[in-house]
């Protein structure tokens, strides 16, 4: 949540202003992908991707990833890419660099054993 000031006719009153949730669309051996809604009246807002891997510290480890928005485009897809495969992340929106709540995800883990074709079920 972010709290801003503005005075108009001097009478000051208080925006509120929270970050959009961020919802889970794909998660891949190395990419994860997610959406938001921008927050309403705040087309000058700064959207961010930030990610790191859990339970590393944001500061030392955090990767960005600056979202240009999609005027009309409702919501918004953005990835986070080039993951280790089998690990958990942390995910969080930014907006004017005020972080919103995180998300824990796991990429997919590599496969390692052959794919069925055909129906048929391999038995080894």
């Amino acid at each position: 949540r972010k709290e801003g000031r503005k005075e108009d006719l001097g009478v000051a009153f208080h925006i509120i202003m929270s970050t959009p949730r961020l919802d889970l669309v794909e998660a891949t051996e190395t990419d994860i992908t997610v959406e938001f809604l921008p927050t309403a009246g705040n087309d000058t807002a700064e959207y961010k991707l930030n990610w790191k891997e859990h339970p590393q510290n944001w500061d030392e480890h955090g990767q960005t990833k600056i979202i240009q928005l999609v005027q009309g485009g409702g919501k918004q897809k953005v990835t986070a890419d080039n993951l280790n495969p089998g690990s958990t992340y942390c995910v969080r929106l930014l907006v004017d660099n005020e972080p919103g709540a995180e998300l824990i995800l796991d990429t997919e883990q590599v496969g390692c054993t052959p794919e069925a074709s055909g129906g048929c079920c391999i038995i080894l």
